[in-house]
């Protein structure tokens, strides 16, 4: 009996820990699942964090900017830009009518490459058409929720700031007048989606007529830009009318526009009709400049434009040249367009033949502080460089020209002239002195002046040549056959004649009769494409005239300005205006 009560107190025993053990195996994997669960949900918070962290990452990276709008075809075309390092994915595009307070949401999917843009967004897919006449604003959202935002303002709802400039505002009755319209949008958050149109009114007192040659065409204006628009016309009337110019836009602001006068006189003293350089109350240089127009094809790298500058020094002095510069200003500020930059300048001097440089966008230099140029008393001296187009990427119908000599009597500006340049193929239209009547060597650097001599009370041939320095054969990069070359021939100066009426490349010669002050016009027609030589190449023309020296008592020079009048064969056509105004030193003897 004891034996049996001893065996099943053993089994118990024996059953009791096999219980245990199972419990203690329970408690074991519940311990690993918790420790398990633990760990995948660290997990997930780890990567949650992580993802968040990627995600502003990307946000920051992200730099949207909404750089374009305007209307195409009745539709929104609008262009972003992405200035960050990672890709935008644009999900959404609000358009509010800021008139009717009316919001549109509109789905898109596009992707903005980091450093990238894309454009006609709302041309189509979807296709987002705008009213002329509304105010709106704009909101483009990418997947991330990074925003940009702008506004549309029709320009009957835009105070612009407007200037017009009158040149000459004082014009000889029968020539040309030049009239540049500036229009500038000084907003910073809202773009004028359409084209704007300038518009102008003319109007005399007494009457006048007016004949119309050069008229612009419509443009668009981007917000913090300017453009500049261009007519050129023939003023003729009774000696003092006054002209009135009344310049604006269509469908302005009410109250928006500008209004410039002019005079209408057989002028007494200008440049155009030029007095001598070197009168006893001058005690200063007088600067000349030499300038194509147009400056050729955009981003042209193989020709290369004449720059120059003249300077006379009008006292009995010597006067040493220490620095010269000349500045091209566009209106133009898109990083893109440099009419002229210091990487692709392609400055190569002429005379002298170092020392330039383009030391940054828009400025040619010739620079010696050690080893200046030297003119002797009443001479004259002419700087000289060849220089490659820059890069535009619109039209430039009117590039303001500001040249500077540093001397050791002051320093010295002149300003008030243009020059223009095409975004695709033109011709490089210069007009120049020469010291031969042969057009092959004419065009050559050794023969390119600036300035010329002669000898008081004595006769003289005087080369004057016209040439286009695109080589191409390309079509479109010649000056049309028609246009005028015209001289205006200082005051004093007597006996013109013209040995040759019917030169090579010219039809017809007028010697206009002497102007009140003295001074004579010389016209003289191309007749045959200028720069359209087989195979391509330079190529110039050389009109040369006969005329006798006034007879001076001390040392002058002289100004004679020259210039064209005339097209290029571009499509649509384009003005071509080079000019050069030159200096005509008269000497006692021995010139």
């Amino acid at each position: 009996m004891m034996a049996r009560r001893s065996w099943a107190r053993n089994q118990r025993r024996g059953l009791s820990t096999i219980i245990g053990a199972v419990f203690m195996i329970l408690i074991v994997a519940s311990a690993l699942n918790v420790a398990l669960w633990t760990m995948r949900e660290q997990d997930r918070v780890t990567e949650s964090i992580l993802e968040k962290t990627n995600t502003n990452l990307n946000r920051l990276n992200e730099d949207l900017n909404i750089s374009d709008v305007r209307v195409s075809n009745g539709k929104m075309n609008l262009t972003l830009s992405n200035a960050g390092g990672a890709a935008s994915y644009l999900k959404s595009l609000y358009l509010v009518n800021e008139t009717s307070n009316q919001q549109y949401r509109y789905d898109i999917d596009i992707t903005v490459d980091g450093r990238e843009s894309v454009s006609n967004v709302g041309q189509s897919s979807p296709a987002i058409t705008l009213k002329d006449n509304t105010d709106y604003s704009i909101k483009v959202v990418s997947q991330s929720g990074v925003t940009t935002t702008t506004n549309i303002s029709p320009v009957s709802s835009v105070g612009l700031s407007m200037s017009l400039i009158v040149i000459p505002p004082t014009v000889v009755p029968g020539q040309n007048v030049t009239l540049l319209f500036a229009v500038a949008n000084n907003s910073t958050d809202s773009f004028i989606p359409a084209s704007i149109t300038p518009t102008l009114s003319k109007s005399c007192s007494p009457s006048c007529q007016f004949t119309d040659y050069v008229t612009p065409q419509s443009s668009y204006l981007k917000n913090g830009n300017t453009v500049f628009f261009k007519w050129v016309f023939k003023a003729d009337g009774a000696d003092g009318v006054v002209m009135t110019f009344n310049a604006s836009l269509s469908n302005a602001k009410q109250g928006n526009f500008v209004i410039e006068k002019g005079l209408l006189q057989t002028i007494k003293s200008s440049e155009a009709s030029e007095i001598f350089v070197g009168s006893t109350l001058l005690a200063k240089p007088e600067v000349f400049i030499i300038a194509p127009g147009p400056f050729g094809e955009a981003g042209n790298n193989l020709d290369k434009a004449y720059w120059a500058i003249a300077i006379a020094n009008p006292i009995d002095i010597k006067m040493n040249i220490s620095s010269i510069t000349i500045n091209l200003f566009s209106s133009n500020t898109d990083s893109s367009h440099k009419p002229l930059t210091s990487s692709t300048c392609g400055i190569t001097g002429v005379t002298p033949n170092t020392g330039w440089s383009c030391p940054h966008d828009g400025t040619m230099r010739w620079s010696s502080p050690v080893s200046p140029i030297m003119i002797d008393p009443y001479e004259t001296y002419t700087f000289l460089a060849k220089v490659k187009p820059g890069s535009i990427n619109s039209v430039e119908p009117a590039l303001l020209i500001s040249v500077t000599a540093f001397t050791n009597l002051g320093q010295f500006a002149k300003q008030g002239y243009a020059t223009n340049m095409f975004a695709t193929a033109a011709p490089i239209a210069q007009v120049y002195l020469t010291d031969t009547n042969v057009a092959t060597t004419a065009v050559t650097d050794s023969h390119v002046l600036g300035n010329i001599k002669m000898n008081s009370g004595q006769p003289r041939r005087i080369n004057v040549t016209i040439a286009d320095f695109e080589t191409s054969n390309d079509a479109a990069s010649r000056i049309l056959a028609g246009g005028l070359l015209i001289i205006n021939v200082p005051k004093n100066f007597t006996n013109i004649t013209i040995p040759d009426q019917t030169s090579t490349g010219f039809s017809s010669v007028t010697v206009l009769p002497t102007f009140a002050d003295g001074t004579t016009q010389i016209r003289a027609k191309f007749s045959e494409n200028i720069g359209d030589p087989v195979g391509g190449g330079v190529e110039g023309k050389v009109f040369y005239f006969d005329v006798t020296a006034p007879t001076v008592a001390i040392s002058r020079t002289y100004v004679m300005h020259t210039f064209l009048d005339g097209f290029a064969n571009t499509s649509p056509q384009f003005e071509v205006d080079a000019f050069g105004t030159f200096g005509i030193l008269v000497c006692t003897s021995g010139c």
